[in-house]
């Protein structure tokens, strides 16, 4: 019983964590990486596909651990009841290799997006944070369309899911559900 409590525990921790994390993210990108006058922004398909996870496996590790330490603390019996304790001790030096590549994919996803003002689109990349501007007569081509897939890698492409596609520079960079600059009063409703 003791082993199902901890783990709804630590489930619940968990989700407290992912929503922070989540947060953090969200106020990293549109305070240090987006103009303040911003309309509205999105994260290229793979970034925001690889978000979730990378954020999912922290907010695990961190739940899991205060729970096995509060364990230890309390019962003074180190009841690994996952194995994973043991199982971080024994990769070693490799955890500084798994915790660098989880640093590279959230950089990476963090800085890949495409971001929309008044007057101009700006493409931000990992190796261009302070992005491509583009004006709006550099626009090449606008696609609005419904995805028409029962089964996709990414969301635009599912059957019913509204989107623009716009190119440029012989690109395509897509918005289907972005994230509005809560500032503006329009976008407050």
């Amino acid at each position: 019983m003791k082993k199902v409590i901890a783990l709804i525990a630590t489930i619940i921790l968990m989700v407290v964590c992912f929503v922070g994390m989540a947060m953090l993210c969200e106020l990293f990108v549109e305070k240090a990486l987006l103009p303040s006058e911003y309309l509205f922004y999105e994260s290229t398909p793979l970034a925001s596909h690889l978000l979730a996870p990378l954020l999912i496996i922290p907010a695990f590790v961190v739940s899991y651990l205060v729970f096995y330490y509060l364990n230890k603390k309390i019962t003074s019996t180190k009841n690994d009841f996952l194995h994973y304790v043991s199982i971080i001790k024994a990769l070693g030096k490799w955890n500084f290799v798994i915790i660098a590549a989880w640093g590279i994919a959230m950089y990476l996803s963090l800085t890949s997006f495409t971001c929309v003002t008044e007057n101009k689109i700006i493409v931000v990349s990992p190796f261009n944070l302070k992005g491509q501007v583009y004006n709006y007569s550099d626009v090449e081509q606008i696609n609005a369309g419904f995805g028409n897939k029962k089964i996709a890698l990414y969301e635009y492409k599912s059957e019913g899911s509204f989107y623009y596609k716009v190119s440029l520079d012989g690109k395509e960079y897509v918005f289907h559900s972005p994230t509005v600059n809560s500032e503006i009063d329009r976008y407050n409703d």
